[in-house]
């Protein structure tokens, strides 16, 4: 398969709470890839704040999210932290210990 013929089968779960907090369902990830036959899952992130530097809670959720993907027969290709015009991939920057 060419990435032309990749399409997302899940697009966002959006969450909107006080900019000092944030909630991700991992679980509800994990369920949304197995239900959709996933093999790889790209997470996107914005800081309201228009930081592009992950928190420690983002590196924490991005090895929590990768090891329970793996768990479950699926890669997480990349975590980026985006604002309107950038965005900081975790991966390209060794942020995690993504899984190759």
């Amino acid at each position: 398969a060419s990435w032309a013929d990749i399409m997302p089968v899940c697009q966002g779960l959006t969450v909107k709470l006080p900019s000092s907090e944030a909630y991700v369902p991992i679980t509800e990830i994990v369920m949304e890839g197995m239900k959709n036959s996933a093999v790889f899952v790209l997470m996107v992130h914005n800081h309201p704040s228009g930081s592009l530097l992950p928190s420690t809670e983002d590196m924490m959720f991005c090895q929590e999210l990768e090891f329970r993907l793996r768990a479950n027969g699926m890669v997480l290709l990349d975590f980026f932290v985006v604002d309107e015009k950038r965005s900081f991939s975790l991966r390209k920057n060794h942020c995690s210990d993504f899984w190759d």
